[in-house]
């Protein structure tokens, strides 16, 4: 089982952690990290198609992208033994 995962930007307007996540892998930290909601970061919109907060567990067959996400998200998490959101 892998150690910890980061999860950046839940929220598409909150970029912090995606930026704060690159400044470390450039300085020479591995961490493993995914960015949570990227179609609401590219947009710079706090939800898309559904708040990703209140998606979980989710539904991989849901016509909702929040839905599908949260459970991508949760499947792959599956594999670490810590996660920070």
């Amino acid at each position: 089982m892998k150690s910890t995962l980061f999860i950046a930007a839940t929220h598409g307007n909150e970029p912090i952690g995606v930026n704060a996540l690159r400044v470390l892998e450039a300085r020479g930290y591995v961490c493993e990290w995914i960015v949570g909601n990227p179609r609401a970061l590219a947009l710079g919109m706090r939800a898309f198609e559904g708040d990703l907060n209140r998606s979980a567990p989710g539904d991989l067959t849901s016509p909702l992208y929040a839905s599908r996400r949260a459970a991508e998200i949760l499947a792959y998490a599956e594999g670490y033994s810590s996660v920070i959101d």
